[in-house]
């Protein structure tokens, strides 16, 4: 793999006391879910990922409460998954911009882990 500095960037995150959902930006097509898989499987047991383009029907997730164990039902429900382990689980939102909710409900993930 490429060496990248938003991969070094990723792990002074992953490191941090007080961890903050984080957002990637930039251009399509240029490697930000490619990196943030590979950040996953590298420093995590589980990985959740929401993809709210290819699967619209998870954009439902953020209708209604917006508590943290609500959200994480949820996740759970509509992917089946097992539960979420805090350190363990890397939660990743792809193209979260469709869901105007989800920026203020991936806050409710802040704090330390």
């Amino acid at each position: 793999m490429l060496k990248r500095k938003i991969f070094d960037d990723l792990i002074k995150w992953k490191d941090s006391l007080d961890k903050k959902a984080i957002l990637l930006k930039g251009s399509r097509h240029v490697g930000k879910t490619y990196i943030v898989n590979y950040f996953a499987k590298e420093n995590y047991t589980n990985l959740i990922h929401l993809d709210f383009e290819n699967n619209p029907k998870l954009r439902s997730i953020f209708d209604g409460e917006l508590d943290l164990g609500t959200l994480t039902k949820q996740i759970s429900l509509k992917l089946q998954t097992e539960k979420m382990v805090p350190n363990k689980t890397f939660n990743f939102f792809r193209r979260s911009s469709l869901v105007s909710a989800c920026t203020h409900g991936c806050n409710k993930f802040n704090g330390p882990r």
